[in-house]
C-alpha cells in the first residue's frame, strides 16, 4: 500500500482507522471525501480564474489554487495526460518549460483550468519555490 492511499483511507476510513488507535475514545468523525476527480474548493476557484483574463489575474490569485490534498488528477502521468493538447503544443511546452513543468501544466488543464492560466500558474509556482 502506498503512503498516499494509507493516508486516504486513514482520513476517509474510520474503521481502517480503528485499527491502528492505541488509546482514548474512539474517534468517529472522517473527513469528507470529494465526490469528483478535483477537491470542490478548488474546483470553485478554479471556475473563478477562468471567468478572467490571464493578463488580469495577479500572481496572489494562483498562490491562492491549491489541490488540497493529493487529488485524482495529481496521480496521473505523462500518458493519461499527454493527448489534452496537441503534440505541437506539448513540445513547445517541453521545450520552453521542462518535462516537469508540462506535466504540472496538464494537470492544471485536467482539473478544468484554462491552459493559458494552467501556464501561468506553473510559472509562478516555480519562481515562488525558487525564492524558498
Amino acid at each position: 500500500m502506498t503512503v498516499e492511499i494509507f493516508m486516504d483511507r486513514f482520513c476517509w476510513d474510520t474503521e481502517f482507522r480503528a485499527q491502528y488507535q492505541v488509546e482514548g475514545p474512539v474517534i468517529e468523525d472522517a473527513l469528507a471525501k470529494p465526490d469528483g476527480m478535483v477537491h470542490p474548493k478548488c474546483a470553485a476557484k478554479i471556475a473563478e480564474l477562468n471567468e478572467e483574463s490571464p493578463k488580469h489575474t495577479a500572481p496572489w490569485e494562483y498562490a491562492e489554487l491549491i489541490t488540497y490534498g493529493r487529488d485524482e488528477v495529481s496521480r496521473m502521468k505523462w500518458n493519461d495526460l499527454k493527448d489534452l493538447v496537441s503534440t505541437r503544443k506539448r513540445n513547445q511546452l517541453v521545450k520552453f518549460m521542462g518535462e516537469k513543468a508540462t506535466l504540472e501544466v496538464l494537470r492544471w488543464i485536467k482539473r478544468g483550468l484554462d491552459p493559458e492560466h494552467a501556464v501561468q500558474k506553473v510559472q509562478y509556482s516555480q519562481r515562488f519555490n525558487r525564492r524558498r
